[in-house]
């Protein structure tokens, strides 16, 4: 039975970032911008933030949706990578929508 490679996530994460990259393209300057800031003012706070934080403030400060629902995720990745934030664990979805679905807690980068 084949149990599979040590290299296959490599795989989904390759695919992942492709489609952030291609739903982050198609977002608008303002919102990214805007979003960008949310987050640094979030992190700056030395409070553990989630995403669902981020979007509460996007909403309540005019930035708005963005045009694809992938695009939250894609600009909190992107804050990662930079080393603006960093993960420190994780706790349920306050959205509604959400079901109660686990989502990470970020803080501070490095």
């Amino acid at each position: 039975m084949d149990q599979g490679s040590l290299f296959d996530g490599w795989e989904g994460r390759r695919l992942k970032e492709a489609g952030q990259a291609l739903v982050t393209l198609h977002q608008a300057h303002d919102w990214k911008g805007g979003v960008a800031s949310i987050i640094a003012t979030l992190a700056q706070r030395g409070e553990a933030f989630t995403s669902d934080d981020v979007r509460s403030v996007a909403l309540e400060s005019g930035v708005g949706e963005p045009d694809h629902p992938n695009a939250w995720g894609a600009q909190i990745s992107a804050a990662s990578k930079r080393g603006d934030i960093a993960p420190c664990g994780y706790t349920t979805s306050n959205q509604a929508s959400r079901h109660g679905a686990v989502v990470r807690l970020w803080t501070r980068g490095s």
